[in-house]
């Protein structure tokens, strides 16, 4: 059977039904073009379970040594590398680092993934102990945003606080003590 142009499966849109058969093909192509994809479409094609399958073993930030895995990345509170605490592969992530002898509080906001600049809400903890774990039960808990993480995140804002006291020069370095073995 010889084929022109005009009788070519998919030529005219038809992707099949020209030569008898019905046509497999979703209905939003065009002919041999591309889908016709929306931006919703396209962003629920990139769920947080698909971008972790792709980034779990091939990360550039992916740490392994003496047969553990740790992960570098911003926003991942204990730094192992597992779906729940992953940076990369969560549209909703809570960090807390120390910037200029400051610890602040930083989540990702999810509507604005695509703007980088703007993605990310920063929360200065600043006032005392309770003070600091009350907002990061605000910001965690109360909101319905990572309610999971809510421990992870205070016992990192417990031991960045302490750092922040040491740089300020507020607390002192305590010494090591070797204890002594007696005979």
């Amino acid at each position: 059977m010889t084929y022109n142009r005009s009788s070519a499966p998919g030529f005219d849109g038809s992707l099949g039904e020209s030569i008898g058969r019905a046509s497999r093909w979703p209905a939003g192509f065009r002919g041999l073009g591309h889908p016709i994809i929306s931006i919703e479409e396209a962003e629920k094609m990139s769920s947080d379970t698909l971008t972790w399958l792709l980034t779990k073993n091939t990360s550039s930030f992916l740490v392994k040594r003496n047969g553990s895995e740790f992960a570098r990345e911003k926003f991942n509170l204990l730094n192992r590398n597992c779906r729940k605490y992953s940076g990369l592969a969560a549209s909703k992530a809570v960090d807390i680092s120390i910037t200029d002898k400051k610890v602040t509080l930083t989540t990702k906001i999810e509507k604005a993934a695509k703007k980088p600049a703007k993605a990310q809400n920063a929360v200065p903890l600043r006032k005392g102990a309770r003070g600091g774990a009350n907002t990061i039960r605000a910001n965690i808990s109360r909101n319905f945003y990572r309610r999971d993480l809510k421990k992870a995140a205070l016992a990192k804002w417990s031991r960045l606080s302490t750092v922040a006291k040491v740089e300020k020069g507020v607390l002192q370095k305590k010494a090591i003590r070797s204890r002594r073995i007696k005979a």
